[in-house]
């Protein structure tokens, strides 16, 4: 895989929450810039790694400005922190593709086990995206990431992690996690038991929703396919997205 990694440092959710608020107050990337920089100099002093969290930072809340972005913004609008990790989860999800299959790993090792390792993660991934130093070297700050976002807690054993549960039941959100998975899986569409049971979602539940309610997002066809009901991302002009 010739992808770009991207997603090299541990963000924080204190300053995924700032990038937000600056988004939705409308300030533009460029003032958002002197308030990010100063919160994440309070603790990283390094000018490089500050630059690389500011990008992420900048990639999941200020670009590229799409419908995606446009509706992620609404979703996020009025939520509490703690409510609002779905958004900046379905936003990584979104914009990296190493998050989605971390996610896929992770997801698929709490399949079979209450608690997993780190070593378990490393050797997973590696073999999606291969041995390189790149990931070696940034697995252990995605993993704080993680920690951040309430998904992952430190077990009783160094490098051993157990998963929380979140309840997701906003409809705006769920919407956002279709076409984020249905995208990322590569496949042309997903049935809802596909996507609810997708180890993206590992740490969320999905309560007191169902495909119905997904139907009411204009980026998402539901589509009768044999006995089944399938959900298909369709972009702004109604055409399915290639």
């Amino acid at each position: 895989m010739a992808e770009r990694i991207g997603l090299s440092k541990n963000v924080t959710l204190e300053w995924m929450e700032l990038a937000a608020n600056c988004k939705l107050s409308g300030k533009t990337q460029a003032e958002a810039y002197p308030i990010l920089n100063e919160k994440i100099g309070e603790i990283i002093h390094s000018p490089v790694n500050s630059k690389q969290i500011r990008v992420i930072l900048f990639n999941m809340w200020y670009r590229p400005e799409d419908w995606f972005l446009e509706a992620s913004m609404k979703a996020a609008e009025n939520l509490p922190t703690d409510e609002r990790i779905g958004v900046h989860w379905v936003l990584l999800l979104k914009r990296y593709q190493v998050f989605y299959d971390l996610c896929v790993v992770i997801g698929g090792l709490f399949d079979y086990r209450d608690e997993i390792t780190l070593a378990q993660i490393r050797n997973r991934i590696f073999e999606k995206w291969g041995a390189r130093d790149t990931l070696q070297n940034c697995l252990s700050k995605n993993i704080q990431t993680f920690k951040e976002l309430k998904s992952l807690t430190s077990a009783d054993t160094h490098g051993t992690y157990r998963h929380n549960v979140m309840i997701l039941n906003n409809a705006k959100i769920m919407q956002l996690m279709c076409v984020a998975i249905i995208e990322r899986s590569g496949k042309e569409y997903l049935t809802w038991e596909e996507i609810i049971q997708s180890p993206a979602l590992f740490p969320f539940r999905v309560e007191n929703l169902t495909q119905a309610d997904m139907a009411s997002c204009e980026h998402i066809r539901l589509e009768r396919m044999g006995d089944d009901v399938v959900l298909r991302v369709v972009d702004n002009y109604g055409y399915e997205k290639e």
